[in-house]
């Protein structure tokens, strides 16, 4: 145990000096205006996951929002358990799916509206 934390402890301590270094090399050899163009570029890539972050929320919250106006106080997880029955229960036989005496049922809609054609 005392032998893992020294090597962990030796791994941080090299971390640190390797990125000191690296930071040095970077200031000694690129020129001041490629490190102004690489922190802009570095604030840009930040503004932009900021933004993509707000948009997630914003979506998620729109959503819920639409749910919530579609289903009202319905409850979506009875009506998963429902549908997950009635899937279990057409699924007995091998190669079909949905309830038994599907072909026998009305293929005419009625709620269909004859006068729009894209219906």
């Amino acid at each position: 145990m005392i032998r893992g934390l020294l090597w962990a402890g030796a791994g941080a301590v090299a971390t640190v000096v390797v990125a000191r270094r690296a930071r040095a090399a970077v200031d000694a050899h690129v020129p001041p205006a490629a490190r102004d163009v690489l922190r802009d570029v570095s604030r840009w890539s930040a503004a932009l996951e900021l933004a993509r972050e707000d948009f997630a929320v914003a979506l998620a919250e729109r959503e819920e929002e639409l749910k919530a106006r579609l289903l009202g106080d319905t409850d979506v997880d009875a009506l998963r358990r429902q549908r997950r029955d009635r899937q279990a229960v057409g699924a007995g036989a091998p190669g079909r799916r949905g309830r038994a005496g599907w072909s026998d049922a009305p293929t005419d809609d009625p709620d269909d509206d004859d006068r729009y054609p894209f219906f």
